[in-house]
């Protein structure tokens, strides 16, 4: 099937909605917004043989790509408008893996309230190269950011962490643990849940955001480099689930994971301890789990504690991508 065969077929049907001024046979999307509105845009690309391989099924693949992008919007308070899709296909890639691959950005486009408003596709002698630009709005000047952090602000987390670092250690690895617990890790590996209403609802009470994607300790430092502040984070209070503590309990040389490990797509953000109260009803209210797990501090300097504020060293505190 030709090139606009394929868009016609599987993307089209993709890109109706009441706000998009265009279509996928033009050669740029026009998106109508207030003026009272800011666009926010954030990207992602996911390389088969580094973050999939081809037996992958291309419907959780889809999916995956979706929600990563949609947990930047997430970050920043932003609601879900629009995306843009490139991919770099492979003769390998069959109209049924397509198929598959559209049915979930289908499936998560009506969950998120978002649509594809265009993109491109080239065909590659290389691997599969997926690539979502997603766009999304906020009230002007309303938005989380990075370097907003003060001394004395208390450090939270929603969810769990560690789930999906420890799901692909699933994946790869033949672990002696429950069925139940195994399956439980690897979808939070490849089914992420993008925490877009509790972003827009922390936008009066955060002083800084960012989603947990390099990895807990990486971007927590990412907060305190844009702050120029430091942060204690103690490891103790971690949010860790059920079937990551059984993990742990039969595999510990994986605890690190829960730091480093990264993929979790929750938000961690900061905010003055005089909220801790209104976070808490929050919390109840959104029936998401916000958990305090650190503080931050004058100096500069980044440290993890352990349950007897001894400091815990790690070579990495995230994700390396080069």
């Amino acid at each position: 099937m030709k090139e606009f065969k394929k868009i016609k077929k599987f993307f089209s049907p993709l890109a109706k909605s009441r706000i998009n001024g265009t279509s996928l046979d033009n050669d740029a999307a026009l998106l109508e917004l207030s003026s009272l509105k800011n666009l926010v845009v954030t990207t992602d690309t996911l390389v088969e043989k580094i973050h999939f391989g081809l037996t992958d099924n291309p419907y959780l693949i889809a999916k995956k790509l979706m929600r990563i992008n949609l947990s930047d919007l997430a970050a920043m308070g932003s609601s879900p408008l629009a995306y843009l899709l490139n991919l770099a296909l492979p003769k390998k890639v069959t109209d049924q893996w397509l198929g598959r691959f559209t049915l979930g950005l289908k499936e998560d486009q009506k969950k998120y309230n978002i649509f594809l408003a265009g993109g491109d596709t080239v065909a590659t002698t290389g691997p599969i190269v997926l690539s979502l630009t997603a766009f999304g709005s906020n009230q002007k000047g309303l938005y989380h950011k990075r370097s907003g952090a003060k001394e004395g602000d208390s450090i939270f987390v929603s969810g769990t962490v560690g789930d999906s670092a420890l799901g692909l250690v699933s994946i790869k690895k033949e672990l002696k643990i429950p069925k139940k617990d195994r399956e439980f890790l690897i979808q939070k590996y490849f089914l992420p849940e993008p925490r877009i209403s509790l972003g827009e609802k922390l936008l009066t009470i955060a002083s800084s955001a960012i989603d947990v994607s390099d990895g807990l300790a990486q971007d927590i430092n990412h907060i305190c480099v844009s702050s120029g502040i430091g942060a204690q984070l103690f490891f103790s209070k971690l949010p860790i689930s059920s079937s990551a503590k059984l993990l742990l309990k039969n595999y510990p040389k994986f605890k690190k994971k829960i730091l480093n490990g990264g993929d979790d797509y929750e938000i961690v953000f900061t905010a003055s301890s005089e909220l801790e109260k209104k976070i808490e009803t929050l919390s109840k209210k959104t029936r998401i789990k916000i958990t305090k797990i650190g503080v931050m501090t004058r100096t500069k300097r980044f440290k993890i504690l352990d349950h007897q504020n001894h400091e815990i060293k790690i070579k990495h505190l995230g994700y390396q991508h080069f």
